[in-house]
């Protein structure tokens, strides 16, 4: 399961807006520290440790690479002179998991709930977004 999520979020910078604009070597150097967490979670023993790696890959690496394919990509943009249509590139990218939710309940029991925690969701979400960032899944 670790290798299968690792792999997703591996697709998921390839798959990246722009990705393909990068030279081979960015493009290897970019996915390189997730073949890296491939072979580690390979060679662990340890559920805890393979656990750990994987959410690490999802909170913290996912974010880091597409950041920096935006960044390698908006110096090839500046340097050609080129402009985005909408605005720069976001500043940076942030996991999902990482964006505090204020919500009064630990349970939803009632679509009421539902409702709230999503428009409280919703919230937390818009602000990122609003600050120029994107949200990693």
């Amino acid at each position: 399961q670790a290798t299968t999520a690792i792999g997703q979020a591996a697709d998921s910078v390839r798959t990246a807006a722009d990705f393909a604009r990068l030279s081979a070597d960015q493009q290897q150097a970019i996915l390189a520290p997730f073949t890296t967490a491939t072979t580690s979670v390979g060679a662990e023993r340890l559920v805890p440790v393979i656990h750990q790696v994987a959410s690490r890959v999802s909170q913290e690496l996912l974010p880091a690479q597409l950041q920096r394919g935006a960044e390698l990509i908006a110096a090839q943009r500046k340097a050609a002179g080129e402009t985005r249509s909408g605005g720069e590139a976001p500043q940076s990218y942030v996991a999902a998991q990482r964006i505090p939710v204020k919500f009064a309940k630990t349970v939803i029991e009632t679509e009421a709930d539902l409702d709230a925690y999503v428009a409280a969701l919703r919230a937390a979400y818009a602000t990122e977004i609003k600050a120029r960032k994107r949200i990693t899944l």
